[in-house]
């Protein structure tokens, strides 16, 4: 049985850069330039959550970091 993305437990800030071996400051960074979005932010409390799958884009990002593309770049490729 597949779960719906609504039945995944969404990942704390922390706990996603945890997964991704990074930092919470990274990713508001990542966030702030577009480059990789939570997949919610709480109304009432701005915290940030994001989705498990995420984790492939994160690594898609750093992957392309070793190329020597700068995160404005990164960003562009959308």
């Amino acid at each position: 049985m597949t779960l719906r993305k609504s039945q995944v437990n969404l990942l704390s800030v922390k706990e996603f850069a945890n997964a991704c071996q990074t930092t919470p400051r990274t990713l508001r960074f990542y966030d702030q330039k577009s480059v990789l979005k939570p997949y919610k932010i709480d109304n009432w409390n701005k915290y940030r959550y994001y989705h498990p799958d995420q984790v492939l884009d994160f690594a898609r990002i750093k992957l392309l970091q070793t190329f020597n593309l700068s995160i404005n770049e990164i960003g562009q490729l959308k």
